[in-house]
């Protein structure tokens, strides 16, 4: 898993889905959704099929990006779904 944040000062994120090398299987937005909706737009360049938007960092904008490049979209908070399962 590699952590991507395009505010990070320490050095340890990456600041955009473009540095990213890899495949590309999840994009988890908990960010502004001006700043969601670029990193979407980045990762539906490298074939992301999911993503997952906390809440607060979704918009419209957001929804219709991601159905145009049929990605998946799951709202909601990933602690709370990963808790509901056990």
């Amino acid at each position: 898993m590699q952590l991507i944040n395009p505010r990070d000062q320490t050095g340890q994120c990456l600041k955009s889905v473009a540095e990213y090398d890899g495949p590309l299987d999840v994009l988890n937005l908990c960010i502004r959704a001006d700043t969601g909706l670029q990193l979407l737009e980045e990762a539906a360049s490298k074939g992301v099929k999911q993503v997952f938007i906390q809440p607060g960092a979704g918009s419209p904008e957001i929804e219709a990006l991601a159905e145009k490049h049929g990605i998946e979209v799951f709202n909601g908070c990933v602690m709370v779904e990963l808790n509901a399962d056990h």
